[in-house]
């Protein structure tokens, strides 16, 4: 769509900022959607309204990384908590820990999917800033696991 220079004015020097100043012909919108494609180490995520693609993007996931250091913090804790241990003696006189009934919560996400999933869900806000987003229907989950099974 071309506007007439009439119907632009400029707002500030500096910078491009304009200002269309002529009352558009209609206010129909197209329903848009956020489409997510989940993944282990990446992810795509497109805004698709019926006719167009306004946004597609190939998503790099902290994966890796929350692995990495997971993996690294786990053994830091096996050294710190072996340096505490005299095993010159017998085991009952050993400083362990004492043992504690409840201290494992096994209703929570692996740090590592979290984060994925975190990663994920601020992309997804920054674009509904960006875009009238009107539906985010639920991903699929589908994984291909050969040339011949396919798990859907």
């Amino acid at each position: 769509m071309m506007l007439a220079i009439e119907a632009i004015r400029t707002t500030w020097r500096a910078s491009v900022k304009l200002k269309v100043i002529v009352e558009p012909s209609g206010n129909a919108t197209q329903p848009v959607a956020i489409g997510i494609d989940p993944g282990k180490k990446f992810s795509g995520i497109a805004v698709q309204s019926s006719q167009f693609t306004l946004f597609a993007a190939h998503l790099v996931l902290p994966f890796p990384n929350v692995t990495k250091k997971m993996t690294g913090r786990r053994i830091l804790r096996c050294a710190r908590r072996s340096r505490r241990i005299n095993r010159k003696i017998p085991f009952h006189l050993r400083a362990h820990r004492q043992k504690r009934f409840d201290n494992r919560r096994h209703k929570k996400l692996v740090p590592s999917i979290r984060a994925n999933h975190e990663f994920e869900l601020r992309v997804v806000k920054e674009l509904m800033r960006l875009f009238p987003v009107s539906t985010i229907p639920p991903p699929q989950k589908c994984a291909r696991m050969g040339e011949s099974r396919e798990f859907c």
